[in-house]
């Protein structure tokens, strides 16, 4: 059993020893599965996507994946904290990745779906929602011969000794060459996703969605480094390093959950 305190818990590197890099191209992003560096634009709040006041029970994929890859305890600490008690927040790539599933699908025009992100007011937000929603339509109109399919599955992950569930919602599914592939959309600049986490986030998608869409594959699209991160990357750690966020953030969770002194 892992120690559940927080000042003791030591969690394992994110990037791990050296090893081979083994790289193909894939339709137009280079599929990684070791040691790949990208350049990285813009920048989003790491508690954005779930601060909704002390009903939340819930995190969204994104915000877990940025909980694993924080360094510190204290600082997931003060995330948790501020998920839990502080109201508002909003998604930052919300209108991007809704109007995936449309632009793959061909019920929208990319530059419909580029006019609409031009109407966002806060110029930060508007320039790396058009950059992310530039690279994903490059990405699409080179994957040879790929359909959108259905369903689109969606679930919660929660195991039994968890405080909080993780909303799944891929936001792509599609078929090449006879594969169903479910594609989430990583879109974060920072912190930057590493193996070891998608791997990880990996491990939750197939592990909640895979009964919805029997025999398909679960990717990462990561429009940051401009990759691919497939299944290949879960290995025989990924399922104790799942074990041991869940068991940090649930402790954090708990400590974060408690009534404050008067």
């Amino acid at each position: 059993m892992p120690d559940r305190r927080p000042h003791t818990i030591l969690l394992p590197s994110s990037e791990g020893g050296p090893t081979a890099l083994v790289k193909r191209r894939c339709d137009g992003f280079t599929r990684h599965t070791r040691n790949s560096r990208f350049s990285q634009e813009g920048a989003t709040n790491v508690a954005r996507s779930d601060s909704r006041g002390p009903a939340l029970e819930n995190l969204t994929f994104t915000t877990f994946l940025k909980l694993s890859l924080m360094p510190s305890t204290e600082g997931k600490f003060g995330i948790i904290s501020r998920l839990i008690n502080v109201p508002g927040g909003y998604d930052f790539y919300k209108r991007l990745k809704a109007a995936a599933q449309k632009v793959a699908g061909g019920e929208m025009l990319p530059d419909a779906v580029f006019d609409q992100l031009k109407t966002i007011k806060k110029d930060a937000e508007r320039n790396h929602n058009l950059l992310m929603a530039k690279r994903f339509w490059n990405w699409w109109k080179e994957l040879e011969g790929a359909v959108v399919a259905s369903p689109l599955p969606k679930g919660i992950y929660r195991q039994p000794d968890m405080n909080f569930g993780i909303k799944l919602s891929p936001e792509l599914i599609y078929a090449q060459d006879g594969q169903k592939l479910v594609t989430y959309l990583w879109a974060t600049k920072f912190p930057r996703l590493t193996r070891q986490v998608a791997a990880i986030g990996l491990l939750v998608l197939k592990s909640e969605l895979q009964n919805q869409v029997p025999g398909a594959r679960f990717q990462i699209l990561d429009l940051r480094q401009e990759r691919v991160v497939g299944e290949e990357e879960i290995s025989n750690k990924t399922p104790n390093l799942l074990q041991a966020d869940i068991a940090l953030l649930s402790s954090l969770w708990a400590s974060a959950s408690l009534p404050k002194a008067a």
